[in-house]
């Protein structure tokens, strides 16, 4: 009976996706995902709701994975408590600097991780939230602001 009390309980998490819809060059939030179908490998995307009177009408899109990059939440929040997705640039504040840079997901083992191109290196993202000790937040992502990475 000890070993039970002593088991961890785990959430499950629900995957949350955002998207750079190439054609047009911007991103487009997660909120406006209503459908990702895999098998057809495509995505429907409110774009608007027009509401006049009492009725409602809503405008969706659909979207190929051709045209798309899919972007994958981290579960993580940044310290102005702004969701953190694959694709981002992070400002790190170190002791001595601050360093930018890319969250991006590592086929090979399965994690977060991020990457300083500064100093030519990879690290787990879980390492970064952990330890606390330094404050990150989001300054752009990969597909608006790469220049954001050579700073």
């Amino acid at each position: 009976m000890e070993l039970l009390s002593k088991r961890r309980i785990c959430k499950m998490v629900v995957p949350k996706f955002r998207l750079f819809d190439k054609n047009k060059g911007n991103i487009i939030d997660s909120s406006k995902i209503m459908n990702i179908n895999f098998e057809n490998k495509s995505i429907m995307v409110l774009n608007k709701i027009l509401e006049e009177d009492n009725f409602t009408q809503k405008d969706y899109s659909e979207h190929t994975f051709k045209n798309i990059v899919l972007m994958q939440s981290t579960g993580l929040k940044d310290k102005n408590d702004k969701e953190i997705f694959e694709g981002d640039i992070l400002a790190v504040e170190t002791d001595d600097e601050v360093i930018n840079v890319r969250i991006f997901w590592d086929e090979k083992h399965a994690l977060f991780m991020f990457e300083s191109k500064k100093y030519n290196e990879n690290e787990l993202l879980a390492e970064l939230v952990e330890d606390n000790t330094y404050p990150f937040e989001i300054i752009g992502n990969i597909y608006e602001d790469k220049e954001l990475l050579d700073a």
